[in-house]
This record gives structure tokens, C-alpha cells and sequence, in this order.
């Protein structure tokens, strides 16, 4: 059974994990396992569907994680989830080749806040979606 960790054996856990995917693909070569490969994505999994996937891992604090991904549609599932009760869900971290190479189960999660950068008119910039995700607890499986 995996044991709880503390936040910030999370952030350790995300590169130790990622280190270990490299280290143990066949191509590897001697000095791979130092560099952490660049994830290319990270997704919201509740049981087993993905409701959302980010480009980017923010902020993190005590009961915190902060995602951001270029503004999309909002899913439905994770528009529900927002007006909904706390769940037990799954953050995954996959590698540049799609394969995942960390799963983190979140106990008790929920959004908090969902926010979209502003645009404006005539600019060229993609907003950014930002979503809040508390929980109570995690795991390392």
C-alpha cells in the first residue's frame, strides 16, 4: 500500500518518477536517469475517465494544485465536478511520447477555482485556463 506523502515529497516524487521512466526506457543512455525527461502533459482522471488534461503543472502549496492549460471549451465533466461534491480523482503526468511516468490520487478533490485570462481585442494571445484543485491528502501509487 503506498503511504501518504507530504507536499513536498509530491514536487520530489514528479521528478524522481520522471527520472525513472527515462532511466528505464531501452534507449537510455549512461547519465539519462540525472535528466528528468519534460512532461508534455498532465490530465484529471475520476473513475477511470479523464475529465481534463494541462500543459503545465503551477503553483503548489499544503492541499493545493494549481493546473493551466491553453483555454479550451470547459469540459462538461469538469464543469460538473466544479458544482459538485468533493472525489477521489487521479493527476497523471505523461512524457513527450504519451506514456505516463506519474499517477498521484488525490483524496477528497475538488475545484475551487476556475480562471480564464483575459483577452484583448485585435491580440494574438492564447488565454490561459487556470484551475484550482484542493484536496485533503495524496498518494503516490
Amino acid at each position: 500500500m503506498a503511504a501518504r506523502t507530504s507536499t513536498t515529497a509530491f514536487v520530489a516524487g514528479v521528478v524522481a518518477a520522471a527520472a525513472l521512466a527515462v532511466a528505464g526506457s531501452s534507449d537510455a543512455h549512461v547519465g539519462a536517469a540525472s535528466q528528468a525527461p519534460e512532461p508534455a502533459r498532465f490530465s484529471i482522471t475520476i473513475d477511470g475517465y479523464e475529465i481534463a488534461s494541462f500543459s503545465e503543472f503551477g503553483e503548489m502549496t499544503p492541499g493545493t494544485v494549481v493546473l493551466r492549460r491553453g483555454s479550451t471549451a470547459t469540459s462538461n465533466a469538469l464543469r460538473a465536478w466544479q458544482e459538485g461534491v468533493a472525489r477521489d480523482a487521479v493527476l497523471v503526468m505523461y512524457d513527450t511520447n504519451g506514456r505516463p511516468v506519474a499517477r498521484y490520487h488525490l483524496e477528497n478533490a475538488w475545484p475551487s477555482k476556475l480562471e480564464i485570462g483575459g483577452l484583448k481585442s485585435g491580440s494574438t494571445e492564447v488565454a490561459v485556463e487556470s484551475i484550482t484543485l484542493c484536496h485533503e491528502g495524496f498518494e503516490i501509487r
